[in-house]
């Protein structure tokens, strides 16, 4: 009789050990959701305390809170983040990304830095429904060389510099002055993109090209207050579509990015006197299509003295002034007037334009 109700109370006790370890699977892991739920992120129905814990499982992961810190997808990893019309909100970096992630349906905002930022050989896709805003840039690829970012929507704003933004530095000062020796790729298919200025002595900027990067832009529409559309100080921007609105008058000039030679307000500007370590004879803006409107004129190229080279070559597009008229590749150029003239247009011996006055005035004495 002993021995058996030894036996009983054993059982009973096991039960009893085992208790907390199921209940704490149950509540932590495979979570029913609704008022009490505490998880910041789930994969499937599996629920993790914090959104860090999903993403080093890696997978589609669903944001079920707002995060208010940066937040880091580690090289090798594959995330698929649902923002699920959440928020990761910081004074950092919103999303550094070393892996493979897409994002979509939600906010990324950094009120201190950049909304998302690229790594080394990353592989970035941002998707229709995602807002990023950054005080330093809505997406950057910083000193990063081989990563990859497609654009096929949503929203970006930058408050202070360029919304899209590379750096022209020939060396990764965080990873101990390495070499960088890749390009990065970009690639731009839809999408609004938003630029201002804070900071005195600088000029907003859409684009900011200082790196050996191929950048291609298939569509979107880039409204630029007090600045420049496209910034090119190397690489190849190839330019086939979107709609770039730019203000800012002739007069007007200030900085962009981390290089003290003024650029004017234009929607395309390429700028070979800085000479920065990346530019080649063949770093260029390259326009096969588009609309290009502006306060000013709508192309810029400042050039080093020795620089004979061509920076900007318009084969298409449609654009408010005459000034893509010494830049055309062929013989037609389309523009649609976005400001009156006063002075004299003359259009040279073998080109064919085609003009829409737009209601404005080409008025002269």
């Amino acid at each position: 009789m002993k021995r058996k109700l030894l036996s009983i109370l054993l059982s009973v006790a096991m039960v009893m050990v085992m208790m907390p370890s199921m209940a704490f699977a149950e509540t932590s892991d495979a979570c029913v959701g609704g008022e009490t739920c505490t998880h910041e992120a789930a994969i499937g129905s599996m629920h993790y305390s914090t959104l860090e814990d999903a993403i080093n499982v890696g997978g589609e992961i669903k944001l079920l809170k707002d995060v208010s810190r940066k937040v880091n997808i580690p090289a090798g990893k594959t995330v698929v983040l649902d923002l699920n019309q959440k928020i990761i909100e910081t004074t950092s970096t919103g999303i550094y990304n070393a892996g493979t992630l897409t994002v979509k349906n939600g906010t990324i905002n950094s009120t201190g830095n950049a909304g998302i930022a690229a790594g080394d050989n990353s592989v970035t896709t941002i998707e229709e429904g995602t807002v990023v805003k950054g005080r330093e840039g809505a997406v950057i690829t910083g000193y990063a060389t081989g990563a990859t970012i497609t654009i096929n929507g949503g929203t970006f704003v930058a408050t202070d510099n360029a919304v899209i933004a590379g750096n022209g530095n020939r060396t990764n000062p965080d990873d101990n002055n390495k070499i960088r020796e890749k390009e990065n790729t970009i690639t731009i298919n839809g999408g609004t993109f938003n630029g201002g200025i804070v900071t005195q002595g600088y000029i907003a900027c859409g684009i900011y090209a200082p790196w050996k990067d191929i950048i291609t832009v298939n569509g979107g529409t880039f409204n630029i207050t007090g600045g420049v559309g496209v910034a090119a100080r190397a690489g190849q921007i190839n330019i086939a579509g979107g709609t770039f609105n730019v203000t800012g008058k002739a007069d007007k000039s200030g900085w962009v990015g981390d290089n003290k030679n003024p650029l004017p307000c234009s929607v395309l500007a390429f700028d070979s006197k800085a000479a920065y370590p990346a530019l080649t004879d063949t770093a260029k803006i390259t326009v096969t299509g588009g609309t290009f409107t502006s306060e000013s004129d709508s192309i810029s190229v400042i050039k080093a003295s020795e620089d004979e080279n061509d920076r900007i070559k318009v084969s298409g597009g449609t654009f408010s002034d005459f000034a893509a008229l010494g830049y055309a590749d062929e013989n037609k150029v389309s523009i649609v007037l976005g400001q009156n003239i006063n002075k004299r247009v003359n259009i040279p011996a073998g080109k064919t334009v085609v003009l829409d006055l737009n209601q404005k005035i080409i008025e002269t004495t």
